[in-house]
């Protein structure tokens, strides 16, 4: 599901996009990579120093870590603190299944405590 950034912050919470699509948006699209998707971070910062709002954000693997904490407004130098304290380790597991081989089950509990604390 794509979010806008704006009804996100709002309301404090997720909500569909439901801005009409009139005039150019930016979207941001995080990928995975395991640890290295943390680079992403970087992408964060140069979008705040060059004033690039962004109306929508997606992700996959730590790309959606990364998106859900800047959905909800989280400024990009506290998602890296979040980052650099983390332990890899802690948070994702090997699961084999049809669906991959890592869980991100305890990266999902980690956004969720985040957000609501």
């Amino acid at each position: 599901m794509v979010m806008s950034h704006d009804n996100m912050v709002k309301t404090g919470g997720l909500c569909p996009l439901t801005k009409e699509i009139g005039s150019k948006r930016v979207g941001l699209a995080l990928g995975g990579g395991a640890v290295l998707g943390a680079a992403h971070i970087g992408v964060l910062k140069a979008l705040k120093e060059k004033n690039i709002r962004v109306d929508l954000v997606s992700g996959t693997s730590v790309g959606s870590f990364i998106g859900a904490f800047y959905a909800f407004g989280m400024p990009w130098d506290q998602i890296d603190r979040i980052t650099r304290e983390l332990k890899w380790l802690d948070v994702s597991s090997i699961s084999i299944s049809r669906y991959g081989l890592l869980s991100n089950s305890g990266l999902g509990e980690l956004i969720q405590g985040r957000l609501t604390s």
